[in-house]
C-alpha cells in the first residue's frame, strides 16, 4: 500500500501519520516542510486552513470535519460524521482515493482528541495533493509561533508537536527528477 507511514504502537493517535515536532532547535520543521509542499511542483494547488474553530478555505469552501463514538457489537469505536470533501478526492490521483478515504477517518479521529470540540486557539491543516500522490498535515496550535507570557509558555511552544500523513503512488518516492543529474 503506497501509505507511507504505518504506526504499530498502540499509544499513538494515528494509525497512518508521522509525528514530529513543530521546532527542531531553532528551526521551525512545520514552516519548512509546508513552504518545501508550496515551492514543488504541486505549490499552487496546497490549500492551508489556518484559524479558530472551523476551517474555512479562501474559495469559500468549508472543510467539514467530527467523528462521534459509536457502540458496535461489541466495543465503541470512531466513525466519521462527513465524506472525503469532493474537492480534496477529485485532487488526488485516482489509484489514491482508497489511501485518501483510510486517512481521512485517521485524520478526522486525530484532530477530534487533540482539538476537541471546545478548543479556541489557532490550528492549521495543509492539503497538498499532486500527480504522484498527497499530503495532509494537521497542527493543533498553527505554526507554533505565538509566544505566550513567561518562560514556561515558550517551553511547551517548543514542545509542540504536528501530524503529516503522506501517500505516494507505488514507486514514486525512489525516483530521482531528471533536472538532478544536470
Amino acid at each position: 500500500m503506497p501509505i507511507l507511514k504505518r504506526n504499530t504502537n498502540p499509544n499513538n493517535d494515528s494509525k497512518y501519520a508521522r509525528h514530529r515536532s513543530i521546532w527542531k532547535g531553532e528551526r521551525n520543521q512545520l514552516r519548512e516542510t509546508v513552504t518545501g509542499l508550496k515551492g514543488s511542483s504541486q505549490g499552487e494547488r496546497v490549500k492551508v486552513y489556518l484559524q479558530r474553530g472551523g476551517f474555512d478555505d479562501k474559495e469559500g469552501g468549508v472543510l467539514p470535519l467530527g467523528v462521534q463514538r459509536v457502540l458496535g457489537t461489541f466495543i465503541r469505536h470512531w466513525e466519521v460524521r462527513h465524506p472525503v470533501p469532493e474537492r480534496w478526492s477529485n485532487a488526488v490521483p485516482s489509484g489514491l482515493r482508497g489511501d485518501l478515504e483510510l486517512i481521512w477517518h485517521d485524520f478526522n479521529v486525530v484532530v477530534h482528541k487533540r482539538s476537541g470540540e471546545d478548543f479556541t486557539g489557532q490550528s492549521l491543516i495543509v492539503f497538498a495533493p499532486s500527480r504522484v500522490g498527497f499530503d495532509i498535515i494537521f497542527s493543533k496550535y498553527g505554526y507554533g509561533e505565538t509566544v505566550g507570557r513567561g518562560e514556561m509558555m515558550q517551553t511547551m511552544q517548543r514542545n509542540h508537536k504536528f501530524y503529516q500523513w503522506q501517500s505516494r503512488l507505488m514507486g514514486v518516492e525512489d525516483l530521482v527528477n531528471v533536472d538532478d543529474f544536470y
